[in-house]
């Protein structure tokens, strides 16, 4: 685990800074026996958020949204001057946390569920399309056919996946509005969307209604 986070860090930063509050999130909800997991995950998320993003107070050098939005600028340059098919139209993101939070939607909505089946032009587009429309129907059906955890532990788990699963999505979502890119860059996470998609559907319901409709019942 030290040398992967080694390597994380090295190569691909982003993938350990999703992963860090729900790491600490997890540890503390096992240290305290899983009581309160929610309110757990919620605070840790929300106090390593703020302190991110006010980290320039007490380190001057160092400016998350900055980065962030200096990163966005720099891959929209990139994608107009190699006359990219797949930019999406989107406001500058300015470094400040009015502007992160306008965007956040959008962001997370463009990782999760875009180029749209409409928006696809070429094979490869087309290929990403269907599996966002998969992605979508398998939302769709986790809540339709939504079950509770048995226990705590469980619980954490899923909000575990969870959490990595947003983090990951609005880091890639906020800092690249090429759709073509961000299909790649959130690939890490979609083994984490489909546990937490699993952990809360029902499956034994499910099949019982599907199977039941096909056979007239």
């Amino acid at each position: 685990m030290i040398a992967s986070f080694f390597g994380f860090f090295l190569l691909k930063i982003y993938i350990l800074l999703a992963l860090i509050p729900g790491i600490i999130a997890f540890l503390i909800c096992r240290l305290t026996q899983f009581k309160r997991v929610i309110l757990c995950f919620s605070s840790v998320i929300l106090l390593i958020g703020v302190a991110a993003l006010n980290i320039q107070h007490v380190f001057p050098s160092v400016n998350f949204m900055e980065i962030l939005s200096g990163k966005q600028q720099a891959i929209l340059r990139l994608a107009w001057y190699v006359n990219s098919g797949s930019v999406v139209e989107v406001s500058p993101l300015e470094p400040n946390i009015t502007s992160f939070l306008l965007h956040w939607p959008e962001a997370l909505s463009n990782t999760t569920l875009r180029p749209f089946l409409w928006e696809a032009t070429n094979g490869l587009q087309w290929l990403a399309a269907i599996e966002n429309l998969f992605i979508g129907i398998c939302i769709i059906l986790s809540i339709v056919f939504f079950k509770r955890q048995a226990n705590n532990e469980q619980l954490a788990v899923l909000m575990f996946c969870v959490s990595f699963t947003i983090i990951l999505f609005s880091i890639m979502g906020l800092t690249t509005p090429v759709l073509g890119s961000l299909v790649r860059y959130r690939m890490p996470a979609l083994p984490f969307l489909f546990a937490a998609m699993l952990l809360i559907t029902d499956t034994r319901r499910m099949s019982k209604f599907f199977i039941g409709n096909r056979n007239g019942k």
